[in-house]
């Protein structure tokens, strides 16, 4: 019996054999824990626009740290703190560069919503 074809089987590295069913399972598991994990704190883009100066001292999209985003262009300028809209949203501002074919390099400034899953506290969401 063991030389013949075992559909229902799936050998694994190491010589390691599983059942199918077993494996899709643990696969689906594992499938389902991903999405799960990046919808923890959903991350939506509210508000961008370009300036000519941007800093922030936590570097990007980081609702883990609380601080403070300064911008400036040539009619405006701000200085932002994340800061939580309720108990389970959170504001998050943040720089970046991008790259875009017909003007080149272009630096933004960003306002994100971020939905935190365990709660937002003190302009972070919580661990």
């Amino acid at each position: 019996m063991s030389g013949m074809l075992q559909p229902n089987i799936i050998n694994l590295k190491g010589g390691k054999k599983m059942n199918k069913k077993s494996l899709f399972i643990t696969l689906g598991t594992i499938v389902l824990f991903a999405a799960l994990v990046l919808a923890l704190n959903q991350k939506i883009l509210v508000q961008e626009f370009p300036v000519d100066i941007c800093f922030d001292y936590d570097h990007g999209v980081n609702e883990t740290i609380r601080s403070s985003t300064v911008y400036q262009n040539s009619t405006d300028w701000g200085d932002l703190t994340d800061d939580c809209i309720n108990s389970q949203n959170l504001t998050e501002y943040a720089c970046s560069n991008k790259t875009t074919q017909s003007t080149g390099q272009n630096l933004t400034f960003q306002k994100w919503k971020v939905v935190c899953m365990n709660g937002c506290v003190n302009g972070t969401c919580a661990p």
